[in-house]
């Protein structure tokens, strides 16, 4: 299985917004001498995972738990994908708690939160406030997992039938029901960290419940039983307060401002669909200032782009009248395979739900 999918990184070059993944790119392989310190990253690792298993000993969820996560550093498509399988999770009657970790945000939580619809995305993090945007779920902002469980088990207790973890695969601390791996189809080092971007070496995969590769490509693969292909269309844009659509055309003029890990795709296939595309890159979880918006992008003639990662992060200052647009960024699960996570999701709730009935 793993050449497999290793066959299945295309070579292609990347212009990395951040300085650290552009020197694990871009260096490699010139970065071999990292290799000992890889080595003692992997061994740390196991330490770690070691020490909690068998020393701390982790905590487990009463609800089943689901924990959907990366294997590198950088984004796959995880935000997306999990909005996809929650609502699905829901359209099945299930009742969900998200747990999502704040990331780069300015005012530091040291306990759990409840995400509202007024929530500040300063403390929150604007994964957490797309989460809340898109899904009928209980989001709970938190600097840790374990804090985390015990606030849904002491104010919401028997209340969630699923707890999906965004993120935390390589976290010891937390035992869970079903894991789900992403990754992405760029080329890249086979390589930990810091001489690769990988958190684990490529075997951990087989660890897991499922493993998906995301991409906006047309073919899908599946190797056995839990190798899939996740397609991530791009359509259209709409605009951030009338919600009219806008279907791409060759003559349009677009300005894409960027702050996931790995906008190249998205840059490709808007040069696809548009004569005239530039772009600005605003590191992984970057923001854009209003002055900066207001004096060079606010121009009528182009359609200024952003996901929602950047919007949630603007709205404070934003007006009707803002030429902004959003790039809505979905996951199309295969039918086969969504249907085969759902019968195993419903296979391990009963599952466990029989066994604190006999406990």
């Amino acid at each position: 299985m793993l050449s497999y999918i290793n066959s299945l990184f295309r070579i292609q070059q990347h212009h990395w917004p951040e300085a650290v993944l552009a020197f694990f790119w871009k260096a490699y392989p010139w970065t071999i001498w990292l290799l000992p310190l890889s080595w003692i990253f992997y061994l740390l690792s196991r330490l770690r995972c070691f020490w909690w298993r068998c020393v701390l000993k982790p905590k487990k969820t009463k609800a089943l738990s689901v924990c959907i996560g990366n294997v590198r550093v950088g984004g796959s498509g995880k935000t997306p994908f999990s909005i996809t399988l929650i609502q699905h999770l829901i359209l099945n009657g299930y009742n969900i708690a998200v747990v999502v970790k704040p990331y780069k945000t300015s005012q530091k939580l040291s306990s759990p939160l409840e995400v509202m619809s007024d929530s500040k995305v300063e403390q929150v993090g604007d994964e957490a406030m797309i989460f809340k945007k898109h899904v009928k779920a209980c989001i709970i902002a938190s600097p840790s997992k374990r804090k985390a469980i015990d606030f849904l088990e002491k104010n919401y207790a028997d209340m969630y039938d699923i707890v999906l973890f965004d993120d935390g695969l390589q976290d010891p601390s937390v035992i869970y029901d079903m894991t789900m791996a992403l990754f992405d189809d760029r080329n890249h080092p086979s390589a930990l960290l810091p001489m690769g971007p990988l958190r684990e070496i490529w075997d951990a995969l087989l660890n897991y419940d499922y493993a998906f590769r995301v991409g906006y490509g047309e073919n899908f693969y599946d190797e056995g039983r839990n190798y899939a292909f996740i397609k991530k269309p791009l359509r259209h844009i709409y605009h951030h307060h009338t919600k009219n659509i806008h279907f791409f055309d060759p003559e349009d003029r677009v300005i894409f401002i960027s702050s996931v890990a790995y906008s190249e795709p998205i840059m490709a296939r808007l040069t696809e669909l548009c004569a005239c595309v530039s772009i600005i890159e605003l590191g992984d979880h970057g923001q854009i200032s209003e002055a900066v918006f207001r004096k060079n992008l606010a121009h009528p003639q182009c359609f200024v782009v952003v996901t929602e990662k950047e919007y949630v992060k603007m709205q404070s200052y934003l007006q009707p009248s803002d030429p902004l647009w959003i790039i809505s960024l979905e996951s199309e699960i295969q039918k086969d395979i969504l249907r085969r996570i759902l019968n195993d999701i419903e296979r391990k709730y009963y599952e466990k739900k029989i066994r604190g009935l006999g406990a």
